[in-house]
């Protein structure tokens, strides 16, 4: 995983048809883009709770 990334290279994996796309992993967290077209249905669940420790 890179520790950096460029718009224009997400933008094309979203067109490419990934709906998750993954751009920071450490240790403790992952972030990442998910997109869903307006027909598509939400399969996961709601996030109830997040917690951040620093």
């Amino acid at each position: 995983m890179q520790n950096h990334f460029k718009l224009e290279d997400l933008a094309k994996e979203l067109q490419d048809g990934k709906p998750y796309i993954e751009f920071l992993r450490v240790p403790s967290m992952s972030a990442g883009i998910y997109h869903l077209k307006k027909t598509d249905i939400d399969k996961q669940p709601p996030i109830l709770r997040m917690k951040f420790i620093t």
